[in-house]
Parts: C-alpha cells; structure tokens; sequence
C-alpha cells in the first residue's frame, strides 16, 4: 500500500506534526526511547454568554414591540419575543404565525423600527 510506504521515517513525523500530533527527533534525559509523550494539556476556553443589557429609559418595551409586530402583520399570533442582537443593534424579535406563514420581525429597541422581517412558509 502506498500510505504504509509514506509513513516510514521522516515521513511519519511530518505526518504527525501536520495531523496535530506529536514526533520525536530524539531521546531526553528520563526517557524511555519510543516512548510516546503525551502532549501538555490545554484547557478549554469558557464560553459565557453575553447577557442582554438592561432597557434603557427611553428604549420601547416588548409589549409595544408586539403592538408595532400586529400592525406589520395583521391577523397573526404571537408564538415567541426576545431581545437579541441584530443588523448591528440590539432589537426585539418578535415571532408571529398566521396560517401556514411565519413571520419573523426584528424592531429596533431604540426606535421602534423594523430593522428586518423574514416571511417563511411553514409546513
């Protein structure tokens, strides 16, 4: 086979170094030759959620959110509303269904504005 011809020698160790693993050129001092050395381990970076900040004063509530969400889409039911991140703001999400239609509208917490609507038809 070719790939057990490509791993004899050097090959092996550039292999190993390009798959992320570990070779030895050599034997240290207290160590057994062949041995493998396990590399040190690396903690994982934490991931924390950035929570969204507090309404300002100012800012335009989730129930008037709705309000703007109903008049941008007549006749449907509210299923979800959220505070995210959106098109470079902080928005409410406000998620609606009618019929086999699902509208999603992102409004600017500062004006009142939709920023973004997205029209899915839903099974």
């Amino acid at each position: 086979m070719i790939f057990r011809t490509a791993l004899a020698g050097a090959g092996a160790a550039a292999l190993l170094l390009a798959g992320g693993g570990v070779a030895l050129a050599g034997t240290t001092a207290g160590t057994t030759a062949g041995a493998p050395v396990a590399p040190a381990p690396v903690a994982p970076a934490s991931v924390t959620p950035t929570p969204a900040p507090p309404a300002a004063a100012g800012e335009i509530t989730s129930d008037e959110a709705v309000a703007i969400a109903e008049r941008s889409a007549p006749g449907a039911v509210v299923v979800k509303v959220e505070r995210v991140w959106e098109q470079g703001l902080w928005t409410w999400w406000v998620q609606m269904e009618k019929g086999v239609w699902r509208y999603d509208l992102y409004i600017s917490t500062k004006t009142g504005r939709v920023v973004r609507l997205k029209i899915n038809y839903i099974w």
